[in-house]
């Protein structure tokens, strides 16, 4: 069972590049506390300070599934691909200084 304080939204520039949006959302998980199932593509993207991410992707449809350590111990789960993510509301927001200016001004409708 994961804590609602495991879910964030990141603002970074990788992530908004990396997924075409102003952020991206996943749940942080220890490997042993999931299983991957089917062909996982994965690309390695290396940050600016030589930090290396795993990103896994579905192998059919491109389908964003996770970011991991190199080593893979640490993973952020993608929320977008989850039958549940209506139910998976991100509470902390990090690199908000990255975050794109026009999120501040948007209303709920």
């Amino acid at each position: 069972m994961y804590r609602l304080s495991d879910l964030n939204s990141c603002h970074c520039t990788d992530c908004q590049i990396i997924s075409g949006w102003p952020c991206r959302t996943g749940v942080a998980a220890k490997a042993e506390n999931i299983s991957i199932k089917g062909v996982v593509a994965e690309y390695t993207k290396v940050a600016e300070s030589g930090r290396k991410r795993v990103l896994g992707f579905c192998d059919t449809c491109g389908t964003g599934l996770y970011g991991a350590d190199a080593e893979k111990n640490n993973f952020a789960i993608r929320l977008g691909f989850l039958n549940q993510r209506d139910d998976l509301v991100p509470i902390k927001h990090i690199y908000r200084n990255s975050a794109a200016s026009w999120l501040k001004g948007i209303e709920q409708h």
